[in-house]
């Protein structure tokens, strides 16, 4: 759906000149009547004025104009367009009926048809200014973006204080990338007309496009001030919020379009982007399938369905989504860019590779496809790709806008590939702090939630035990911090044929949050567990259980990698006293650059300043130790990657035995499994075991002095 906004007076309603006296003054008076009527708003009786005069004078080719544009204004375009037809094939000589019907052709999408109507009219009257307007906007529908720029500057030439052709100018010079131009039309525009509503918003997507969001907020905002119903500009305005990770004020933008129109697909569309987001995929399904009832054949909303379905872990459903929405749309840019995303997931990463590079072709803007290939790839100076960011970043007018931000990261890996780390670093540098911009991230407040989990888990509370727990053993958690070796873990352990993998799932967040639902005075976890009852524990261990189990209908067990399950261990045991914990760990150092150095999906505040980074990574060391002390023997096991990949075999039967998993082979042979895969280390552990990434951090060990400090090391 375009962002841009093309105005005119796009139906000239004027009455043709007449030929001579006419004879029939009452025919003259009744469409005068109908024409007043029209201009009045009154568009049924200027309707039955005209089909009364086309039934005296069947060969009025005036009435059948004006009975073309009344019913044009009453949403019957394609009746209008039969009926301007009508007209021009009584009079043909007259520019205005042909330039109507090319606009009327135009907004059905027969922009062929539409072409070749205006072209008549400017035949006719090549000084028609009202006829270049348009026919540059149809051309800039057709995608023929040099012609529609001659045809407006055309109009501007004619009529050199035409606001709207200055304001459709700069449309048609932005989609040519022309952006110095584009503003000078839309300011030129404004200059003209200073109460222009659309010139604003296009104004401020030329700002969102040239990376620039406070400006593109304000003038979006100066738009709705113009006009405070003005729905294509509170929709822009909401997905430049959801580009800024501003979800919530995003929600409450759509939530004031679609209280008055929940029709619009736009909102809709835009909505379930920012729940998804915000992880509320319950709120995303009902979005989505509210447009899919309304658009089932729109590949948009098949997208945002494709979206929602991936990270529900559909990837399947996901991909039949992407495939319907390509097949509608073969030039959509983002979708071939989130396809490539389930591709990789999938494991087809040759396949995944191919849509990052249509992406970029169809789009070479789409930075985020950059970052996509870049695990995919190794890159050398010779690279295609890596010379296409370097030219990218090289000219650019200011490459540390907010929208070279995956370029950045992008460019990171692509140096650090060549052993170039010094220049490696810079780029992942200022990544990192045009990310962390964004973000909201308070130590101190987080200092204070790791305090309050281990104040609520004294070691008494598992010697006298508020729940004697669910004797389930089907749950297997894998927790640890990001890229710590916990993708590859749950990769062997779903490998055995008893065990169902079910990723980065929130469903203990899900279980917890639907008891508080339920029960509004319990407050937050941890404060929470203070308070909670028995019934209370078996409410959140029924509901955890019953969604698991939906998963697999004959796995004996289910893995749950949401890493930061860590802040529950207490919580699982009393919950799940036979469920096994595996707690995945690496050199910190290494682990801490490979989070800093990776573009997570999903917000990780902490992970883009190596100081914040490092005084996380104590937090989270002293929970873990607290756990050590507290937990009984045999609940968790301690998972070091080096021991694991150096001593594979021995390693990973320890994990199966520890699992209380029989042996099973397929097991060591982790990297042929075909279950998706949605995490950050999706393509690596396609590939078999390698020793490769131990002491990485080494390469930069200059440049991380602000992380081993933090770390204490």
């Amino acid at each position: 759906m375009t962002d841009d906004v093309a105005t005119a007076q796009n139906i000239d309603t004027s009455p043709a000149a007449p030929k001579g006296k006419r004879k029939m003054i009452t025919v003259s008076n009744a469409l005068a009547t109908a024409l007043e009527a029209y201009n009045k708003g009154d568009f049924n009786r200027a309707e039955a004025v005209c089909r009364e005069v086309i039934k005296a004078r069947p060969r009025n080719a005036e009435a059948f104009n004006l009975l073309g544009i009344v019913l044009h204004s009453k949403g019957d375009t394609r009746e209008a367009i039969k009926a301007v037809k009508k007209a021009t094939a009584l009079n043909g000589s007259l520019a205005n009926y042909h330039s109507n019907l090319g606009e009327m052709n135009r907004l059905v999408g027969r922009l062929g048809d539409a072409v070749v109507s205006l072209r008549r009219a400017l035949t006719l009257n090549p000084n028609y200014v009202q006829a270049h307007n348009n026919l540059g906007i149809t051309y800039f529908d057709k995608k023929d973006y040099e012609r529609s720029v001659t045809e407006y500057q055309k109009a501007i030439e004619l009529a050199p204080k035409y606001a709207e052709a200055h304001n459709n100018l700069g449309n048609a010079l932005r989609a040519l990338d022309r952006m110095d131009e584009a503003f000078v039309s839309y300011n030129r525009a404004i200059e003209i007309r200073a109460n222009y509503p659309e010139a604003f918003n296009n104004l401020a997507t030329a700002y969102r496009d040239k990376g620039e969001p406070e400006k593109a907020e304000e003038t979006y905002r100066k738009a709705l001030e113009l006009k405070p119903d003005y729905y294509d500009a509170k929709n822009n305005l909401a997905a430049l919020s959801i580009s800024q990770d501003k979800y919530d004020e995003a929600l409450a933008i759509l939530g004031e379009i679609l209280k008055i129109d929940d029709k619009n697909i736009r909102a809709l569309i835009s909505a379930a982007r920012a729940q998804i987001q915000k992880a509320n995929y319950a709120a995303a399904h009902i979005a989505v399938k509210r447009a899919l009832e309304l658009e089932p054949e729109n590949a948009e909303v098949l997208c945002v369905n494709a979206q929602v379905a991936h990270d529900l872990d559909d990837v399947d459903g996901a991909l039949d989504f992407y495939e319907r929405a390509l097949a509608i749309k073969p030039d959509y840019a983002e979708c071939y860019n989130s396809y490539g995303v389930a591709l990789k997931s999938k494991g087809e990463i040759e396949k995944a590779r191919e849509a990052f590079f249509k992406t970029l072709e169809l789009k070479p803007k789409a930075f985020g496809a950059f970052s996509n290939l870049a695990d995919t790839e190794t890159y050398t100076p010779d690279n295609p790709v890596f010379l296409s960011m370097k030219k990218v970043i090289d000219e650019a007018d200011d490459p540390k806008k907010d929208r070279y931000l995956p370029v950045h990261y992008a460019l990171g890996k692509a140096y650090s590939d060549m052993g170039e780390y010094e220049n490696g670093f810079e780029h992942y540098q200022t990544g990192s702090a045009l990310k962390r911009a964004r973000l909201n991230y308070d130590a101190g407040e987080m200092a204070k939630f790791f305090d309050g989990i281990k104040e609520a888990f004294p070691k008494e509370t598992f010697t006298n035990r508020p729940f004697r727990g669910h004797p389930s053993a089907m749950p297997i958690f894998v927790l640890g911090m990001p890229r710590s070796g916990s993708t590859l873990t749950e990769q062997i352990i779903s490998a055995h044929p008893d065990v169902y993998g079910a990723g980065e799932i929130k469903m203990l967040n899900f279980s917890i949050g639907t008891l508080r639902q339920q029960n509004p005075s319990i407050p937050p976890y941890p404060a929470m567990i203070g308070e909670l009852k028995p019934g209370h524990y078996q409410a959140i261990a029924h509901t955890y259980l019953d969604r698991i189990s939906r998963y697999s209908d004959t796995a004996l067990k289910v893995t749950d990698k949401m890493l930061t399950n860590y802040f529950f261990c207490g919580l699982i045991h009393l919950l799940f006293p036979n469920a096994k914990i595996v707690h995945t760990r690496r050199d910190p150092m290494d682990t801490c650059l490979s989070c800093y150095t990776k573009l997570f999906k999903e917000d990780m505040p902490h992970t883009y300043d190596l100081q914040e980074l490092g005084g996380y990574y104590r937090m989270y060391e002293g929970l873990m130790e607290h756990w050590w002390q507290v937990l009984p023997d045999g609940v968790m096991l301690d998972l070091k990657y080096e021991t694991l990949v150096n001593d594979f075999d021995e390693e990973v039967r320890k994990l199966i035995d520890f699992c209380g998993l029989d042996w099973n082979d397929a097991c060591l042979r982790f990297h042929e499994s075909d279950r998706p895969v949605k995490t950050a280390s999706v393509a690596q552990v396609r590939k078999p075991i390698f020793t490769g990434s131990i002491g990485k951090w080494k390469n930069f060990e200059n440049q991380l002095a602000p992380l081993h400090e933090a770390l204490g090391l």
